[in-house]
């Protein structure tokens, strides 16, 4: 029981310290973006639902409020809808992101994972979503910023799963220059 205390005021040691840290450094804070996507998917087979087919197009329109403990480091949140013209299924994402900027560097790399809702007319289903995406900073005026990535995500759900690749523009508002 002592153990857990002492690792207990050490996470929080350490958590103070990264603020202290952060909160010193320029290019730490709250930071937002806005995020749509074009892509193509890769199709899946399912016997339980609509089948998505292969080449099928793919749209994303994403929000994402995350803190910058590094100017390496941030962690966020996304949400927003992801949807397939054909057969018009519908995803409502909540992920954790997680990013890395590798420092003196413009591009960008984020890991994106969490649940999701399918919800269509006749269908409402539970499921998972991953992304990961590699992007080149291309504007960086003053708090804005103007990222286009090429990615990867994974959407699973129930009984189905479906692979897609996306090309993204990403449009950033940081506290700090």
């Amino acid at each position: 029981m002592e153990r857990s205390k002492i690792y207990y005021k050490m996470m929080l040691g350490a958590l103070l310290l990264l603020s202290i840290d952060c909160y010193s450094q320029p290019g730490c804070g709250v930071w937002g973006e806005l995020e749509g996507g074009l892509g193509f998917s890769f199709g899946h087979t399912d016997k339980y639902a609509p089948v998505v087919p292969s080449g099928n197009s793919v749209s994303t329109l994403n929000v994402t409020l995350g803190y910058r403990f590094t100017p390496i480091f941030s962690l966020g949140i996304t949400s927003g809808i992801t949807g397939y013209l054909n057969p018009g299924l519908n995803f409502v994402p909540l992920m954790l992101d997680l990013r890395v900027v590798p420092r003196e560097s413009r591009f960008l790399v984020n890991a994106r994972a969490g649940p999701q809702l399918l919800i269509n007319e006749d269908l409402f289903r539970r499921g998972f979503n991953g992304e990961i995406n590699v992007g080149y900073n291309l504007i960086h005026r003053g708090v804005f910023t103007v990222t286009p990535c090429v990615g990867y995500a994974l959407l699973v759900y129930s009984q189905g799963m479906n692979n897609a690749i996306l090309f993204k523009f990403k449009v950033a508002i940081n506290d700090k220059s």
